[in-house]
């Protein structure tokens, strides 16, 4: 009974975070103040957080909970990112550019970590092919902070051609090793 008061409680919420999204985007595209844009961001990533929390609830197994914890609480720091340094920008008369790229950046900066601890924890392919996961991430990152522009197009595009073939030569030896009755499977 409790989870459903809950999740009542997150869909609210969701739904009036996401009023006032649609509200700082309407007042930003009339006035043209950056912050506005900025807080706009933020609270539709508060929304986001707020509804991943309520799916969390309602989850039927607990791994898509873990998931849907995870999803919830990234956003919610992005969100709350966007909102604090939409504010310090526009007070230091510097543009938030980097607003919608918050969400990228911090689940990207997340998965290097994760990634980087995953290579620490393995051995052999497995240890290269994390850390080559943790390095695309990290690209994309750096993709984030350089973006508009060429250099973070090109990091960007560096990035994902580095977890594309990290995670398909990664997938392809253990599936293998996994499908192939050779019984090995991530070497940690």
């Amino acid at each position: 009974m409790l989870e459903y008061l809950l999740a009542a409680a997150y869909g609210a919420s969701a739904g009036l975070f996401a009023l006032l999204a649609v509200a700082l985007a309407g007042a930003y595209r009339r006035l043209g103040l950056e912050e506005l844009a900025g807080a706009a961001w933020g609270f539709a990533l508060l929304a986001l957080s707020s509804a991943l929390g309520a799916a969390e609830l309602l989850a039927p197994t607990p791994r898509a909970a873990v998931s849907l914890y995870t999803g919830s609480s990234s956003t919610a720091a992005a969100g709350l990112f966007v909102l604090v340094y939409s504010r310090l920008a526009s007070s230091a008369g510097r543009l938030p550019a980097l607003a919608p790229l918050a969400l990228v950046g911090s689940l990207d900066a997340l998965a290097a970590a994760l990634g980087v601890a995953a290579a620490l924890g393995s051995r052999g392919l497995a240890r290269l092919g994390f850390a080559l996961l943790a390095l695309g991430h990290a690209f994309r990152v750096a993709a984030a902070a350089l973006l508009p522009g060429g250099a973070g197009a090109g990091a960007l595009l560096a990035g994902e051609a580095l977890r594309a073939a990290a995670a398909l030569a990664m997938a392809s030896y253990y599936t293998g090793g996994v499908l192939g009755g050779g019984g090995e499977a991530v070497e940690g």
